[in-house]
Parts: structure tokens; C-alpha cells; sequence
């Protein structure tokens, strides 16, 4: 389904001035489930209404979207952050309340 979507959204993003991009990426021993956003509509949008200081308020949603359907998210870059793209992982088997909280861009001990 991942890679269904990356697809669709080349597609779409040159055709549509805020939509997503995004980049299946391999799964690999430490994570079951990997994808980048490589473009996003709501930092462009934000941005250019002079609103991307709250970006990084609704890039920290995923977490608690996703717990809501049980998935351990993860994630090690930002666009909202600064980050040249977002990186979402996920990890089937861990426990949905994850080490990765509060996420890379608010933590005071400086790990992504």
C-alpha cells in the first residue's frame, strides 16, 4: 500500500501546488514499515501564508495519529523542523508508546 501511495503522489504533486511526495524506502531489520515525505503541502501552504512557526506542532499529530491505531511510530527528520524531508517508521512488534517521545526537533538531549 506504501508504495502505492509514493507512486500516486509523483503524479499528483505535479499537478496539485500543495500536495504531498513521497519515497517508499525498504524495509530493514530495526523497521517493518518505511517512507519519506520528500515535499509537504501543509509546510508549503504555511509558509506561505508566514505561518511555518507552528509547523512543527502539527508534524508532532503523526504520533498521535498513528497510536491511535495502534502503530509504534518513529521519526529522525522533519521538514517542519528544518529537515530536508520527514523519514516515518514504524516498528510492528514494539510497543506503541515509543522511546522516540518527545520527537527529534523538541528533545532537550539533542538524539533524532
Amino acid at each position: 500500500m506504501l508504495k502505492k501511495i509514493a507512486e500516486k503522489s509523483q503524479k499528483y504533486s505535479s499537478e496539485y501546488p500543495y500536495a504531498w511526495e513521497y519515497r517508499y524506502e525498504e524495509p530493514d531489520n530495526e523497521y517493518s514499515h518505511k517512507y519519506s515525505c520528500t515535499r509537504c503541502g501543509a509546510y508549503m501552504f504555511l509558509n506561505e501564508m508566514g505561518l511555518s512557526d507552528i509547523m512543527p506542532y502539527i508534524c508532532n499529530i503523526d504520533f498521535v495519529a498513528f497510536s491511535a491505531y495502534g502503530l509504534p511510530y518513529y521519526r529522525n527528520e522533519v521538514i517542519g523542523y528544518g529537515d530536508e524531508k520527514c523519514v516515518n517508521l514504524f516498528k510492528i512488534d514494539a510497543d506503541v508508546i515509543t522511546d522516540n517521545w518527545p520527537p527529534h526537533g523538541i528533545r532537550k538531549d539533542g538524539l533524532k
